[in-house]
């Protein structure tokens, strides 16, 4: 009797399953005809297969999952479908335009030391060492107690100001020389091994990265000169990977450094997409609620994220952070940590999914939320399309489910008001997203200055499914109309 059951339940799935699947894959073609006009959609090619037996158990679940299809297919196929397949969700594209970054005019960090073949040295060719033109000299302002000048050659025996003047081809002009103690670097081996040394670093020149990133236990001062990281990474998956990473239990100070991970043309449109993750993070400050990190008057680009922050405290002032196929900054709340993290004066562009996100996936609590303050401006150039808005990088395996999902949410008549209409094109200003995934039910980091800079804070709209993967997020940014910075404002 046996036997014959399990044939007889054999005959009927394997019925069931021919008709059921047959009429699925009839009902994906007649998607694929409606939506033929999307670049890249997947075509279904049947090929004849010699069948393989299937068990029972197989079977039956196998019919189940059919059923649940041609179900979801019955009630919303294309919404099932666009969720999964629909959508090239192409890679937001901008157009980098060039900023004069630079120090103050006739100012300059100087470190005490060099570099020579076996050690340091405090006394050395000052034209050398601030890579002047040939021909150029210096001499004395005024005399001082921490340095001298014999000829070009200085001697530095203190830390402070000592002002020179410099003479070149331009003519003759003050320099005001701010001195560390630390070495000055022009070279990418005297920069890896001044870093290894735990020195205070100066940078006198732009410098390519090729063989590390650095792993910062001291200052940086990088003069407004360029640390640019284009060969070091750039194939693979260098997501996590940093061109700069602070850690452990220190507290120091970045200044004026210039980073990018792909140095562009002026001009050149740049894709924020999985290519552009591929060359890293551009600053990680990560830690156990023992790492502090200032950065000041520093500009970070191109890259996976722009400073990604993890449970350290981070003073950000007068800084530019921009073109991310991430976030620009992202904050993760975690177990055990509560950043503190401040604001002032800062610009951050062009991120794939936000100018600032807060997110986290497991562990924590209200007592890890980031705290921030905001003071001065924070002007955020993020506004996307309602066709382009997301909240996950492509790095992410359910992003092109969970982003599809968000515009489909964001587009529906019922969420009319959601967006801001500019020229009759609808936008969202994609400033500060929060979101919870995993075991992490919700995230709320406290804000104080939000109103001072005119953002508003809103859920987000999200069908019943993304829910289960992502929980309670909120977007933060420009509601009203005519906003500070509106959606075709560029810096």
């Amino acid at each position: 009797m046996k036997k014959k059951k399990d044939e007889f339940i054999d005959e009927e799935i394997d019925e069931f399953f021919d008709e059921e699947i047959d009429d699925v894959i009839d009902d994906f073609e007649d998607l694929e005809d409606e939506y033929e006009e999307v670049e890249d959609l997947p075509k279904t090619q049947k090929k004849k297969k010699t069948k393989k037996p299937m068990t029972t158990k197989k079977k039956i679940i196998t019919a189940v999952i059919v059923v649940v299809l041609v179900a979801a297919l019955a009630v919303g196929g294309v919404f099932v479908y666009n969720m999964f397949f629909g959508g090239t969700n192409d890679p937001s594209s901008v157009r980098v335009t060039e900023i004069d970054f630079k120090m103050d005019e006739g100012t300059r960090v100087l470190a005490k030391n060099v570099y020579t073949a076996s050690s340091t040295t405090n006394t050395y060719n000052l034209v050398e060492a601030l890579n002047l033109e040939a021909g150029a000299s210096v001499a004395e302002k005024e005399s001082s107690t921490i340095a001298s000048l014999s000829g070009n050659n200085i001697t530095i025996t203190g830390e402070g100001e000592y002002v020179i003047t410099i003479t070149d081809s331009t003519g003759t002009k003050d320099c005001v020389l701010t001195i560390v103690d630390g070495v000055n670097v022009s070279t990418e081996e005297e920069l890896l091994k001044a870093v290894e040394e735990k020195s205070v670093v100066v940078m006198q020149k732009d410098i390519e990265l090729d063989d590390s990133g650095i792993v910062l236990n001291s200052n940086m001062y990088g003069n407004a000169f360029l640390l640019d990281a284009t060969n070091l990474y750039g194939s693979g998956e260098q997501y996590w990977n940093s061109i700069v990473y602070v850690g452990g239990e220190i507290d120091i100070t970045i200044k004026d450094l210039h980073v990018t991970g792909y140095k562009i043309a002026e001009g050149e449109a740049l894709n924020l997409d999985i290519n552009l993750s591929r060359h890293g993070m551009i600053l990680t400050a990560y830690g156990e609620g023992k790492t502090k990190l200032t950065l000041d008057h520093c500009f970070l680009e191109n890259g996976h994220r722009g400073v990604y922050i993890s449970g350290a405290d981070v003073n950000m002032k007068d800084s530019i952070v921009r073109n991310c196929a991430d976030a620009t900054i992202s904050v993760e709340t975690k177990a055990g940590c509560k950043p503190k993290l401040y604001f002032k004066n800062n610009i951050i562009c062009n991120a794939k999914v936000a100018g600032m996100l807060f997110w986290g996936y497991t562990g924590g609590d209200a007592t890890n939320y980031p705290e921030v303050t905001i003071e001065g401006y924070l002007d955020i150039y993020n506004w996307k399309t309602t066709s382009d808005a997301a909240i996950m990088p492509e790095t992410e395996s359910t992003h092109k489910m969970v982003n599809n999902m968000i515009k489909d949410a964001i587009n529906d008549e019922a969420n009319a008001s959601f967006a801001y209409v500019e020229d009759g094109e609808k936008y969202i200003h994609c400033a500060i997203v929060i979101i919870s995934t995993g075991s992490l039910s919700d995230n709320v980091p406290t804000f104080v200055g939000l109103d001072k800079i005119g953002f508003k804070e809103r859920k987000l709209p999200m069908p019943p499914m993304a829910k289960a993967i992502v929980h309670n997020p909120r977007i933060i940014g420009y509601v009203d109309s005519p906003a500070p910075i509106g959606p075709k404002a560029t810096i």
